[in-house]
């Protein structure tokens, strides 16, 4: 009984030796040579295809204005004093945005929440609503407004 358990104990031993020489033949030859093969033969895709000639969109209050390197500078440079706590530097900071993209709703919406980090509710209504003026569907300046209006009612 013990000869028979050592016997298929080497049976398993040889087996498990053929396993691990399969994945490795798997692996080293049949991947690669599926892959290269599928890769020469795969259907090459159409070029895309270069736009139709459409008009452009006539310009409206709610397209944004183009964006220049000093909006985006002036951008960053309020959430770097907004994240530090220096709201009125950030408010700065976002006004300067302003002067070079009168339509940029984020720094109207910026500005709101400086004002509602200094429990200044009523200037935060008002910048909301001007980033809402510009763009209606604009979720952080609706979230900011809403935030103005409660405090503005437990007042």
């Amino acid at each position: 009984m013990s000869e028979l358990n050592n016997e298929s104990g080497e049976e398993r031993g040889k087996f498990t030796r053929q396993n691990i020489i399969h994945a490795v033949l798997l692996i080293v030859f049949l991947i690669p040579l599926n892959y290269a093969l599928w890769v020469t033969l795969k259907p090459s895709l159409p070029a895309p295809s270069a736009p139709a000639n459409i008009p452009s969109a006539p310009a409206t209050a709610t397209q944004p204005a183009p964006v220049d390197a000093s909006w985006g500078a002036a951008i960053n440079e309020g959430l770097g004093f907004y994240n530090s706590g220096n709201y009125p530097e950030a408010i700065k900071a976002w006004q300067k945005a302003i002067a070079v993209n009168p339509k940029g709703e984020l720094a109207y919406n910026n500005i709101g929440s400086a004002y509602g980090k200094m429990g200044d509710w009523e200037s935060q209504k008002t910048y909301c609503e001007k980033a809402l003026a510009i763009n209606p569907d604009f979720p952080l300046a609706k979230a900011n407004l809403q935030e103005a209006l409660v405090h503005l009612k437990v007042k």
